[in-house]
């Protein structure tokens, strides 16, 4: 499995997060094709720009009382799965 591992190529996500575009449009050409690697790049730019506005939106909802709650008793019931031995 570790071999497979060392065959595999990176994550065009990751890649053009810390690589830039560039470096991105590289690893999506052979395994995409030209045509569809450009969109898929664009999709990809496209959601790296929008994902840092969910990012601080996602930890502005944890402010909320309601979360918090759901939250804490969603941990809860995993905590007393494990604890018992339920398997669900």
């Amino acid at each position: 499995m570790f071999s497979g591992l060392l065959c595999l190529p990176e994550s065009p996500a990751w890649t053009l997060r810390h690589r830039g575009p560039d470096a991105a449009s590289r690893i999506l050409v052979p395994l995409r094709g030209t045509k569809e690697a450009e969109i898929e790049l664009q999709e990809l730019l496209h959601e790296a720009q929008s994902g840092t506005a969910d990012k601080a939106q996602a930890w502005s909802a944890m402010k909320r009382r309601g979360v918090r709650r759901a939250l804490a008793l969603g941990c809860f019931v995993q905590l007393l799965q494990q604890t018992v031995g339920i398997n669900t």
